[in-house]
């Protein structure tokens, strides 16, 4: 189906009793290039958003924990995950519910599952837009990091760092978009204006010369980080 590249990486927590649908949804994302992580219980989806990068959790109605919306009102106390609920039957009372209490989405089970996909992809897709650097911020602080977009210049504490357009641009892309997983796909577009080739190094060098420099200023390494296969991310 392959529908939107720029969310492939993204991680769904799918919390659904049901073996079968359950695997039918592990499948379907799996295909599309979703990191996949399953629970099948309340306790194991709370303890795996806590404490892991979840972009978005599917939910099934059928948890007991969702009567009185338990799982709905205890989730949104600590996060903000978007939340698609997957509902055994529509219910006009249960849907209105849901919203109220911080879903994103509701979804009856009797919809094509592929539907399921195309809404989990909008939702991120609203989220990746209202993310992405806006050309009226001119300037960005993030912890012991300070970019001036109109000067180009950076400092990590008291250091001032010596940086190319090329590699501003891919610092202020990732810092912009801290603690999310940025495909090599995208960053070759938004960064380099050309499309991403299987051979092509030239972003992994920028990188390298990036993390190099904020490292000497006193950055630990592990804050830039490689996803292996899949892109780069600054948390």
């Amino acid at each position: 189906m392959n529908i939107d590249k720029v969310h492939h990486s993204r991680t769904i927590l799918i919390v659904e009793p049901e073996h079968n649908y359950g695997q039918q949804l592990i499948e379907l994302f799996w295909r599309e290039g979703f990191v996949i992580k399953r629970c099948q219980s309340a306790l194991e989806a709370e303890n795996v958003y806590k404490n892991a990068t979840v972009d978005l959790m599917l939910v099934s109605n059928q948890l007991p924990e969702m009567k009185g919306f338990t799982f709905l009102k205890q989730c949104r106390q600590v996060s903000h995950i978007p939340i698609v609920l997957l509902a055994d039957n529509y219910s006009d009372t249960e849907c209105v519910n849901s919203f109220f209490h911080g879903v994103d989405d509701y979804i009856p089970r009797k919809q094509p599952i592929k539907e399921v996909l195309c809404r989990v992809i909008a939702i991120l897709r609203r989220i990746q837009q209202r993310q992405l650097p806006s050309n009226k911020t001119k300037l960005l602080i993030v912890d012991d990091l300070k970019m001036d977009k109109q000067s180009l210049a950076v400092s990590y504490k008291e250091t001032t760092l010596s940086m190319t357009p090329i590699q501003f641009n891919l610092l202020w892309t990732l810092a912009f978009q801290q603690n999310q997983v940025l495909s090599k796909d995208y960053l070759y577009r938004q960064v380099l204006s050309r499309e991403f080739s299987l051979y092509d190094r030239s972003l992994d060098m920028h990188l390298s010369r990036v993390r190099r420099k904020l490292v000497s200023a006193g950055m630990p390494v592990e804050r830039l980080k490689t996803a292996h296969g899949v892109g780069y991310s600054f948390s």
